[in-house]
């Protein structure tokens, strides 16, 4: 759970993590996790 914890309490929404735009710094109230068969974040190739 540790790779998600950034995107709830929000340090994944900052310019310096290659974000731009409304809501910098504020974290998600609900993330789904393996949603619609996929495995999350973590297992792309970008």
């Amino acid at each position: 759970m540790t790779v998600y914890k950034p995107y709830l309490d929000g340090s994944a929404f900052t310019p310096e993590n290659g974000y731009h735009g409304s809501g910098q710094g504020i974290g998600e109230k609900l993330f789904t996790v393996g949603h619609l068969w996929r495995t999350g974040i973590g297992n792309n190739q970008r």
